[in-house]
């Protein structure tokens, strides 16, 4: 029918989740796609395998939707190869085949929350610049942004005056490159 295409074809992720018991009863490719499962191991899933939530809240938080005290969520979904990815979810009552169930639309917001984050702590940063903290902490607390930007990466920081090189911050390098600064 015109509403199951609507339902399978759409690029967001969408799913139909069971509130009793947590139980995923239906998904469309986006979500197949999304999680990384194919389709019937997605629907062999529960609700709380895929949230970070325990059990209790998980329950908690699908009863806050079927009783529409609630229907946008943030959480933390588990991916099939283990990774988490930060969602927001619009989810609400619908009745399917004579059940009441959840609908939900689920949006990756991990790239959103990671800019946050970044813009957080270089608020942070020129924060502390503004209020006359120590240069190397500042220095540090630089490194340590882009280190956690960049988990391969070590970052140092070193100035120059006049003709001579100073090591000014290098939190995770070890003690021998700052004295061989």
């Amino acid at each position: 029918t015109q509403f199951r295409d609507l339902f399978e074809k759409n690029k967001s992720v969408g799913m139909v989740v069971d509130p009793s018991d947590g139980s995923i009863i239906d998904a469309n490719k986006a979500a197949v796609e999304f999680y990384g499962y194919n389709k019937r191991q997605l629907l062999a899933l529960n609700i709380s395998s895929i949230n970070t939530l325990s059990i209790e809240k998980v329950r908690d938080e699908m009863l806050a939707a079927k009783s529409e005290q609630r229907n946008y969520f943030v959480f933390k979904h588990r991916l099939a190869n283990g990774e988490i990815r930060d969602v927001e979810i619009h989810s609400g009552p619908i009745e399917w085949d004579g059940k009441e169930l959840l609908y939900s639309i689920v949006h990756d917001i991990s790239e959103r929350k990671r800019a946050e984050h970044y813009i957080q702590k270089t608020s942070e940063i020129l924060d502390a610049v503004a209020k006359g903290e120590k240069p190397k902490l500042i220095y540090s607390r630089i490194c340590n942004l882009y280190e956690t930007r960049n988990p391969d990466m070590r970052a140092s920081i070193l100035w120059l005056q006049g003709n001579q090189l100073f090591h000014a911050a290098s939190p995770i390098l070890p003690e021998a490159y700052s004295q061989a600064i």
